[in-house]
């Protein structure tokens, strides 16, 4: 017994080493000065909105107050009854109106509202972010549109939650870093498998080659992963991490509220490629298997030195990668709560995994 706790510890171990080195890697050769400009063209931004009037009015002039001149604004009211659609008409034209009233029985609202509003974009690249958002500085579009060279159909972003007070907050800022971690190491080394719609970018004639949302209209949620999932390519993805080029959001503020947010996402999961679903579900049960393993090695197991110093020795290297995570995107974090948060999270993959598996009833909004 106490060779195989040993040796299942070290083997989950050494995944984390080799995964935290090559997060690592993509962090140091991912340089704002690297990328490569092609020049002011066009952009279209989309943002679809419900019942986000109060939202929409500190978005729409951070959008309009970035610092680049070739750019449009396109918000897609979807079925709201606040003063959303009201509002917006003060904004035409200076803001292009796209209004849905009423969605198609065999169409996902989001996704509705969406395809929408890339079919009425003037430019071929289009940025897509949500109405709870706040980019970080007036350089995000011009940051996106370099990236966006010639060869790239994907521009993958990356979005952080405000800091507020309370563990749900920094848990949510923890699972942000280390989700984000993961999809920019496959997207670099690997296959894209994800992205976040809060900052994301690709281009409008792809969306229409491929039919857009089609073989997922009728999904709850997706608009943004399933999307990456089944069209990205390493090739043709550029990623982009900065404190400038980052976008903030709006963090639930309760665990009712998160809860609902993050079945929607992972009920997603599903419909990843299967290669993406496997991959996916080993990376939740080594972090299980590690948690098991070295609370189970440090009872019975002794003199257990080294379980302490395996420990010890995967937090130092965790700390540091999310340090640097921090340093490139401009963000807070509390490290010192790192294995309470790492822990949580194990359990929280486990319990949600399983529930996200058998639910139904999401929606966007």
């Amino acid at each position: 017994m106490e060779y195989f706790l040993q040796g299942l510890f070290f083997f989950t171990l050494a995944y984390f080493f080799i995964t935290y080195t090559l997060q690592f890697i993509f962090l140091v050769k991912i340089k704002k000065q690297e990328l490569n400009p092609i020049g002011e063209l066009g952009i279209s931004v989309v943002v679809c909105a419900n019942n986000e009037e109060e939202n929409l009015r500190t978005l729409i002039p951070l959008l309009l107050s970035q610092d680049y001149a070739i750019k449009e604004i396109i918000i897609v009211d979807d079925r709201s009854h606040d003063g959303t659609y009201d509002y917006l008409l003060e904004l035409k034209p200076t803001v292009k109106l796209v209004r849905i009233e009423q969605v198609p029985d065999h169409a996902n609202g989001k996704k509705f509202g969406l395809t929408m509003g890339i079919k009425a974009a003037t430019y071929d690249r289009v940025v897509f972010t949500d109405a709870d958002c706040r980019p970080a500085s007036n350089q995000w579009l011009a940051e996106v549109s370099a990236t966006f060279t010639e060869d790239q159909n994907f521009v993958l972003g990356y979005s952080q939650y405000q800091v507020e007070s309370g563990f749900l907050n920094q848990f949510i800022r923890f699972e942000t870093i280390t989700t984000a971690l993961h999809y920019f190491m496959r997207a670099k080394f690997f296959t894209p498998y994800m992205a976040v719609g809060r900052n994301l970018a690709y281009r409008k004639r792809l969306f229409m080659e491929v039919k857009g949302f089609n073989e997922s209209l009728k999904i709850l949620g997706g608009d943004d992963d399933l999307f990456v999932n089944k069209h990205a390519k390493r090739r043709s993805t550029s990623l982009i991490l900065s404190p400038s080029s980052t976008v903030y959001s709006i963090p639930k503020r309760n665990w009712s509220a998160y809860y609902t947010q993050k079945k929607r996402h992972l009920s997603v999961g599903k419909h990843y490629k299967i290669p993406d679903k496997m991959l996916l579900a080993f990376k939740s049960l080594i972090n299980l298997l590690f948690w098991i393993s070295f609370i189970v090695g440090l009872i019975i197991i002794k003199p257990n030195y080294y379980i302490l110093g395996g420990f010890v020795a995967k937090f130092l290297m965790q700390g540091i990668l999310y340090y640097s995570m921090t340093k490139k995107s401009g963000e807070k974090f509390d490290f010192w709560l790192l294995p309470v948060h790492d822990l949580f999270y194990s359990m929280y993959l486990a319990i949600m995994g399983v529930l996200a598996g058998f639910s139904k009833k999401v929606k966007w909004s």
